[in-house]
């Protein structure tokens, strides 16, 4: 009887920290670090959490791109080494990963779009037939052009290997990360 309990709230507790949508429902299927490089493309941030490189600052992508840029671009100075290993996705100077190392990589998308003015159908609830049936009321209502902000985070912890140890999603828009359709 305890048992049945308490699997509604591990339930509840595994869904929360779930995306919805497409993203949500193909996480348990990324495996490996290269089909989630396959989906998402190149991460935004790496970073060693243990037995690997040391740790360093997590830089957004544009940032540690315009940093990369402005360095290349700094008459007689070349990029600084990780500024290039940042931009290219790769650390050219790291030594490879021990074999317990632990790596968390990220995707970020967290930028601010423009919305065109458009229409958009409102539905409302107007009450229930005498069947039982909903019966709804629609109108038409102009939305003038405003921005919107997008926003996803994919996180996935990786051994040496590249198996994924653990994944998590947050955000509403993490449709647009995704550079491959998926099925899912």
């Amino acid at each position: 009887m305890k048992a049945g309990r308490t699997a509604p709230a591990l339930l509840l507790l595994l869904a929360a920290g779930c995306a919805s949508g497409p993203v949500g429902r193909l996480m348990p299927h990324i495996e490996t670090l290269d089909l989630a490089k396959a989906y998402f493309g190149p991460p935004t941030s790496a970073q060693a959490l243990a037995g690997g490189l040391p740790s360093s600052p997590r830089v957004p992508a544009g940032r540690s791109a315009q940093s990369a840029d402005a360095a290349r671009n700094a008459p007689g100075e070349p990029a600084p080494p990780q500024a290039v290993a940042v931009r290219s996705g790769q650390n050219a100077a790291a030594p490879p990963l021990s074999p317990e190392a632990r790596v968390e990589y990220e995707w970020l998308l967290d930028d601010v779009v423009s919305v065109p003015g458009q229409e958009v159908v409102e539905r409302f609830l107007a009450g229930r037939d005498r069947q039982g049936f909903p019966v709804y009321y629609e109108r038409i209502r102009w939305v003038p052009a405003h921005q919107a902000r997008r926003f996803c985070r994919v996180r996935l912890r990786a051994d040496a290997q590249g198996r994924i140890l653990s994944r998590s999603v947050e955000g509403d828009d993490c449709e647009d990360l995704l550079i491959r359709l998926t099925t899912f």
